[in-house]
């Protein structure tokens, strides 16, 4: 009876750690991506002609929102990704289409936080605002 007893309960111990094995419950935070932090001024300088920047705001609620998802997306991702932090003096204004073709600071702006823009030879292809449209977009890509 003893040997059960001891048995079942190592079994049980074992079990949830089993359960969640395959499961991703890491909660990532903008600190653990500050390798791909850039300033407004290196918006299109990077290395590479094409990659993605994700512009939020630590005080947005919908970047918190969706911190974890995009943050979860851009660690799996084969794609080159960058994170640009709100800062005064980042333009944001409502025609965001308008920077379609921009390459150079003078004719790029955001519509707000969140926004994803996507720069093909350091030129701007798309960007995206909101939550919703950029995670239809992700999932396209």
């Amino acid at each position: 009876m003893r040997k059960l007893f001891l048995f079942a309960t190592l079994f049980l111990l074992s079990f949830p750690s089993c359960q969640n094995s395959g499961q991703n419950n890491l909660k990532y935070d903008y600190v653990d991506f500050d390798y791909l932090q850039i300033q407004w001024e290196t918006f299109f300088s990077q290395e590479g002609s094409n990659y993605y920047v994700y512009f939020y705001s630590e005080q947005c609620c919908y970047c918190e929102s969706f911190k974890t998802d995009m943050l979860s997306f851009i660690s799996i991702s084969n794609k080159r990704f960058f994170l640009l932090s709100y800062k005064t003096g980042i333009p944001i204004f409502e025609d965001v289409e308008m920077t379609i073709g921009a390459t150079s600071l003078e004719g790029m702006w955001f519509g707000g936080t969140p926004s994803l823009v996507y720069l093909e030879n350091k030129t701007v292809k798309n960007n995206i605002l909101g939550v919703q449209n950029i995670s239809s977009y992700l999932k396209l890509i």
